[in-house]
């Protein structure tokens, strides 16, 4: 909703109100159409709902702690990922095996190990288990 907000009604002032502390998804949020507000339900009380009212109709940002720590924590892991590399580690995350990664990812069968192999990599994971590689990334926040 927020992106065919931005798109009909650019100059729209958008405030974000979610329990999501998942990073994957606060980021998607933060990249598809940049609100001015975007605050933690868990986070807040009436009087700071009006204090974000009132941060966002002046023009400046106003992130909840939760928000803010979750964008930092993501910031601070320093570890690049692109889209595919989240699904991947998603999906192993909901256990999906190979010939599940191979009609949710659409990639190659050989394409999707190696990039198992980079995650593992970049997680200095140095067993074979995916669910290692998932404990990890949940860990960081990643997932």
């Amino acid at each position: 909703m927020g992106i065919l907000i931005r798109k009909l009604l650019p100059d729209t002032k958008i405030i974000v109100c979610t329990f999501f502390e998942d990073s994957y998804k606060i980021r998607t949020i933060v990249n598809a159409f940049e609100p001015l507000g975007f605050v933690n339900k868990s986070d807040m009380d009436f009087a700071n709902y009006v204090s974000a009212i009132n941060d966002v109709l002046d023009g400046k940002r106003h992130y909840s702690k939760t928000i803010v720590n979750v964008i930092m924590q993501k910031i601070s892991n320093n570890i690049v990922l692109d889209d595919y590399d989240i699904l991947i580690l998603k999906e192993l995350s909901n256990g999906a095996k190979m010939r599940d990664l191979l009609k949710l990812v659409h990639l190659s069968k050989s394409t999707i190990d190696k990039r198992i192999r980079i995650l593992k990599k970049k997680f200095n994971i140095q067993s074979n288990s995916d669910r290692d590689l998932v404990l990890v990334a949940r860990e960081k926040g990643i997932i």
